[in-house]
């Protein structure tokens, strides 16, 4: 699918190339806006409950729109945006946390968990799309490729009702959440940032207060989001008069943003004590709110 998807897009931009160099009207112009977008794909699952809910997050995009008229009515146009998009994501439910001490030991525990995280991604996006003028109103619809430049996340951690690997009861706690997830280790906290102090199996423990993208994961798996997304578009626009205009895109990624190695389990391990793989798709989706000028 992959492959297919990067054959259209490459196929469209050769087109565009084509049309370009012969063309006779090539105007261009900006456009700005606001966007609500969320990652969506299907949750975990325990006892017939979903524990994971993905709500939407607003962002802005902003860049330059570049068009070549065909005919009075119909034409093609490619853009070159900074995007945001992201999701509200809550997971409330049964799990596990494995949290490193400041003595270097490794805590095991379950217990109930409650995550929220409000995830970031920036995506330098370039939509390529065929568009046609119906009086004022122009619709459009194309795909599009976006290259993921910047990758973050922030929120908060509450563990409750938890218990050792001994089965001993342990402290409640709350951990804020710091993730940069193209630039943190695996395996990395920094107990500078302050600590909190929890007993278990009666010996009290220093974990880190804030915790970074990848603490639970002792070996490099990379990038938490994959760097490319495909999608494909939609939108209709209103020009007030020959310039400018306002109106909306929907975008529907076709890919799965984020890396099969981070897609585990949120609720137990295996036997082992691995992480157990979901393997499921997660993608963007976003409806975005703008307002531009052509030239």
């Amino acid at each position: 699918m992959k492959r297919l998807i990067l054959a259209l897009f490459v196929v469209s931009c050769f087109s565009l190339q084509n049309v370009v160099g012969q063309a006779q009207t090539l105007t261009y112009g900006f456009k700005a806006g606001l966007s609500l977008s969320k990652i969506d794909g299907p949750s975990e699952m325990s006892g017939g409950t979903a524990l994971e809910v993905n709500d939407n997050a607003n962002g802005f995009f902003v860049g330059a729109l570049f068009r070549y008229w065909l005919t009075d009515l119909v034409g093609v146009k490619w853009e070159l945006l900074y995007a945001q998009k992201g999701t509200a994501y809550n997971f409330n439910g049964p799990g596990y946390q494995i949290l490193p001490t400041e003595t270097g030991s490794t805590l095991n525990l379950t217990g109930n968990q409650r995550i929220n995280l409000n995830i970031s991604n920036s995506y330098l996006d370039i939509p390529v799309l065929l568009y046609g003028k119906f009086g004022k109103f122009e619709v459009e619809g194309g795909v599009s490729i976006g290259f993921l430049i910047a990758s973050t996340a922030t929120g908060e951690l509450s563990f409750n009702g938890g218990q050792s690997q001994a089965g001993s009861p342990i402290d409640d706690f709350i951990a804020t959440l710091d993730y940069k997830y193209r630039k943190d280790n695996p395996g990395e906290v920094d107990f500078g940032l302050g600590t909190t102090s929890i007993n278990v199996d009666g010996t009290p423990n220093n974990i880190p207060r804030i915790l970074q993208a990848y603490y639970q994961f002792p070996e490099d798996r990379g990038s938490y989001f994959n760097a490319i997304d495909f999608g494909l578009n939609v939108g209709a626009y209103y020009y007030w008069n020959q310039g400018l205009f306002l109106g909306g895109r929907f975008n529907y990624g076709l890919t799965d943003v984020t890396k099969d190695d981070y897609d585990v389990s949120k609720v137990e391990l295996d036997g082992n004590q691995n992480f157990i793989p979901r393997t499921d798709k997660d993608r963007n989706i976003s409806l975005q709110f703008s307002i531009g000028f052509s030239f």
